[in-house]
């Protein structure tokens, strides 16, 4: 038995993309939400901007793969940058 997309949720917008022939835009990415269950697997994009530079944005994408979920991750992210 296989796995179907429908056993999935997705953000808004991400089915659509999943067919698109081009990568999403960064405002793109930047407007999905972060309202998540905090016992839930699942896969996160960050995008990472140098303030005040003409660097241009890098994306990385990542899973959840811990028992904890997806948002203990997105915590660890959030703590590894701002320390």
């Amino acid at each position: 038995m296989g796995v179907l997309l429908s056993d999935f949720k997705f953000a808004r917008g991400v089915p659509t993309l999943l067919n698109n022939p081009t990568p999403p835009t960064i405002e793109f990415l930047k407007s999905l939400p972060n309202d998540f269950s905090s016992q839930e697997w699942g896969i996160h994009v960050l995008v990472l901007e140098a303030l005040g530079s003409n660097i241009k944005p890098t994306i990385y994408v990542g899973s959840s793969a811990n028992h904890k979920g997806i948002k203990a991750r997105i915590r660890m992210h959030q703590t590894a940058s701002a320390g």
